[in-house]
């Protein structure tokens, strides 16, 4: 036995035995057949010889302990014929002796196992944790297979992610569904998705092409990114790429982007690039939108202009429900004043809607023939409009107005008894200062008069007639309005004079 091993030794050593391979294998069937399993213990476990015997005995004991070994002192064509010699080893196990060792041969034997499906071949790698090979298998195979096959098997299962990835998901033009699937599930890779999206919005063309399932890619991982100034995390990762920085920007921070880079980004990106990243960000806000998209470009966005002012769905007295009170009126029309309790004079007068006033809940009415040319507030309830046949019977106090004035100029008041004049004149100043003075005037000297009130909720007060007076220039002077009241509540707004 101990000369059989030195024997066995030796032909292992020369090199340049001839038929080497065969000797060698010639001598390990001797070993098997003749010694057996007691070989094992006959032989030292460090010899060259015990590695021979293993290699023929059991060629995947010897690949799993002394692969390296194997190769090294007995080559790769005797490693062959030993896995060949084995009927349930294929070529196949051959890669158990090192992914690199023998390339070519589990290659060859993949493509014949596998009937060139090598997507198939690429699981096979990727079981035995061979990445390298399942990754240049794919650069080279890639092209062949559907796009589920490369983006859910590849790229989302395996992980794998070769170097030709992002140029052939932009030939396919998927390269938003490569950035969707690198950002999601356990195949997150936050380099491969950015080097897509920067690939997706290359150009004017390929950022309109692709910017809409962008935009809600990116928006999903919203939880996961951080503006910080002029930086964007994600993650707490720093996104270096100034194309998909601005890009994302304009998603998540479109108020800034339009101060700072508004000029830059319309340029680089485009009309619609721009109004589908600001839009998804101010979904259900016309008005904001509409605000910031101008900064951007004002001739371009000037047909997003919302129909109604931005100020319109907000007008509405304060406590007045939808339903009930919405606003009747616009700017321009044309009304009709009534049923006003202190600023009785104004009952019955024509005016014209400037606009309405939001503090104060009303309308600020420009009054037909006023003196002082004010707006003068006045409720919602208190107007109706001029064509609406408004019945002066039911509102005691327009009569004397209805008909454009029937007191207009100053010929008609020298007409007039001079108590009424007194008392015009007397109302005509005051006027000035506050359109709540109600003054009321009896129509005749000596004749008898009582105030009659538009207020529904409240009793009128009977004024005592005047009878047997005469009146002069000195008793006109002394004598006091027969009826003044005044209202003490001021409007806040100095523009303006409140009616009730």
């Amino acid at each position: 036995f101990i000369s059989a091993e030195r024997c066995t030794v030796n032909a292992i050593k020369e090199r340049k035995l001839r038929n080497r391979d065969a000797v060698l294998e010639k001598i390990a069937g001797i070993w098997q057949s003749e010694v057996g399993e007691v070989t094992k213990e006959i032989i030292s476990n460090d010899s060259s010889a015990f590695l021979l015997y293993i290699l023929f005995h059991s060629p995947l004991e010897a690949a799993r302990t002394q692969a390296k070994e194997s190769t090294a002192l007995l080559g790769h064509n005797l490693i062959k014929r030993a896995v060949l010699s084995h009927q349930n080893l294929t070529l196949l196990d051959l890669h158990c002796f090192g992914p690199n060792e023998f390339e070519f041969e589990v290659s060859n034997a993949l493509a014949s196992q596998f009937e060139n499906n090598m997507v198939d071949a690429v699981f096979w790698y990727h079981n035995r944790k061979d990445l390298y090979h399942a990754k240049s298998l794919t650069e080279g195979c890639m092209k062949s297979w559907s796009n589920e096959e490369l983006l859910e098997t590849l790229v989302g299962k395996l992980k794998i992610f070769p170097s030709n990835l992002v140029s052939e998901c932009q030939r396919r033009t998927i390269l938003p569904e490569l950035t969707k699937t690198c950002l999601s599930g356990p195949a997150f890779n936050l380099d491969f998705a950015l080097e897509a999206t920067n690939q997706a919005i290359s150009s004017q063309d390929e950022a309109e092409r692709n910017s809409s399932h962008l935009i809600s890619v990116w928006y999903e991982q919203k939880d996961n990114i951080i503006i910080r100034g002029s930086e964007i995390l994600f993650g707490g990762i720093n996104i270096g790429h100034s194309n998909v920085k601005l890009f994302l920007s304009i998603i998540f921070d479109p108020k800034n982007v339009s101060k700072q880079n508004a000029k830059l980004s319309f340029k680089r990106f485009g009309e619609n690039v721009v109004e589908s990243c600001v839009s998804h960000t101010f979904v259900g806000k016309p008005h904001l939108l509409y605000s910031t998209l101008l900064k951007f470009d004002s001739k371009a966005f000037a047909h997003l202009c919302p129909k109604n002012p931005k100020s319109e769905p907000e007008l509405k007295p304060k406590g007045v429900t939808q339903d009930n009170n919405a606003l009747l009126f616009s700017k321009g029309d044309q009304v009709i004043i009534h049923s006003l309790s202190n600023a009785i004079h104004l009952n019955g007068k024509y005016g014209t809607i400037n606009e309405f006033n939001k503090k104060k809940g009303r309308y600020a009415v420009l009054v037909y023939k006023s003196k002082n040319g004010k707006p003068i507030l006045i409720q919602q309830k208190n107007l109706r409009r001029r064509d609406d046949g408004f019945n002066s019977k039911l509102h005691p106090g327009n009569v004397a107005d209805l008909e454009n004035d029937s007191i207009s100029n100053a010929d008609s008041e020298e007409s007039l008894p001079p108590l009424i004049k007194h008392n015009n004149r007397h109302r005509r100043n005051s006027s000035s200062s506050s359109s709540d003075d109600n003054v009321y005037i009896p129509s005749h000297q000596g004749t008898k008069n009582s105030l009659s009130s538009s207020d529904s909720d409240s009793d009128s007060d009977s004024v005592p007639s005047l009878q047997g007076r005469r009146s002069s220039a000195s008793s006109l002077d002394s004598m006091p309005l027969l009826v003044e009241r005044k209202n003490s509540t001021s409007s806040s707004d100095s523009s303006y004079e409140d009616s009730d």
